[in-house]
């Protein structure tokens, strides 16, 4: 009977039913249950053992011993029967689900939202051009505004659109981003508040700088094109593409410059740190697509689930962190994007419900 309960110990040993009633039966069987499912924790948390060779070594410990064998045949039985069930049903590091992104932004409408900060709400309507990849908002002409009104533009998840500014600058407003501006500039800078993601194509004017104010940071300009990622669940970040700009984190007094292929990233401890970047991921954008070049499925996965307001839900986390080329449009249907996805072959991805989730 020995060699038997050593057959169910193998890696590649199907336990019949019958087998496993009878082991449930075996009353010595019970603690050492428990110590096998403590064991499989632990184990889950180190490299797995050469189970041949340990089985190996075990038949050869105990061949020779018939008495010895009777006292172990419980709890062999009850080692092989639990090993296999902790196989089965407690959570893998690989399998256990990671939600990405959940929808639970402030900013739900189905359209955007033009208000003073007193409450009025100011009506517009949204252009739909050929030759502009988002749509653009623009103010009726009955809209009674002061010269010195400060206006929100909310951006609904699930949406961009465009703006232009009392200057003649333009800003592209990413899904969720929320923009504060005034009706008309006046004083020594042109400052607007953001917090998102928005593409700025800012009017040259020497004489009255461009101001970005964020929660987290301050960024000049006098005439040039650049992103500001500002989402409260990410890292903040300045991505330059002509010109240049000046940035100051909100902690800090000091300023650094950045230059054309250049990004600012806000570390943990509110330290602005410079690298070199590829920009076209952000003019890209700008002309209707989405390109990620080497970047991680994860931060593609939450990029896509923004844009097209769905939940993202991973049991794939190896996937996660591959390092992708992923291309696409963005007026295109969310079905195409899933199907490209897919098309790189480092996972399974569909819709299930309001989620995409990976596999």
């Amino acid at each position: 009977m020995i060699e038997d309960i050593l057959e169910m110990m193998k890696q590649d040993a199907v336990i019949s039913e019958e087998q496993l009633q009878k082991v449930s039966k075996i009353p010595e069987v019970k603690e050492s249950c428990r110590d096998i499912l403590y064991a499989r924790r632990i184990h889950r948390k180190k490299n797995m053992p050469d189970v041949e060779t340990q089985l190996s070594a075990f038949k050869k410990r105990h061949q020779s011993s018939p008495k010895y064998r009777l006292r172990i045949v419980t709890t062999i039985i009850g080692a092989a029967a639990v090993i296999i069930g902790a196989i089965l049903l407690l959570p893998h590091p690989n399998r256990s689900n990671i939600n990405l992104l959940t929808r639970t932004g402030e900013i739900r409408e189905d359209a955007p939202v033009l208000m003073v900060t007193n409450g009025q709400e100011v009506p517009i309507r949204i252009v739909h051009k050929k030759q502009l990849a988002d749509p653009e908002v623009l103010i009726t002409p009955n809209a009674n505004l002061e010269i010195r009104d400060t206006l929100v533009l909310n951006v609904p998840n699930g949406r961009t659109y465009q703006i232009g500014l009392p200057d003649g600058s333009r800003v592209y407003l990413h899904p969720g981003s929320r923009l504060v501006y005034p009706s008309r500039f006046y004083g020594e800078t042109r400052e607007v508040k953001l917090s998102g993601e928005a593409y700025f194509v800012v009017a040259k004017d020497c004489l009255h700088p461009f101001v970005v104010t964020t929660n987290r940071s301050q960024t000049l300009v006098l005439g040039t094109e650049f992103d500001i990622t500002s989402y409260s669940e990410q890292p903040e970040s300045v991505t330059l593409i002509s010109g240049s700009v000046s940035f100051r984190p909100a902690t800090l007094q000091d300023t650094v410059i950045i230059t054309p292929g250049q990004q600012v990233t806000i570390s943990t401890a509110g330290i602005p740190l410079i690298s070199s970047i590829d920009t076209d991921p952000y003019t890209m954008w700008r002309d209707g697509y989405f390109y990620f070049d080497q970047q991680q499925l994860r931060d593609v996965l939450i990029e896509l689930g923004r844009y097209y307001d769905v939940n993202i839900e991973s049991y794939n986390q190896k996937a996660l962190s591959s390092r992708v080329r992923f291309f696409c449009k963005r007026d295109a249907d969310l079905r195409t994007v899933i199907n490209n996805i897919n098309l790189m072959k480092i996972c399974n991805a569909f819709m299930e419900k309001d989620k995409i989730v990976i596999r």
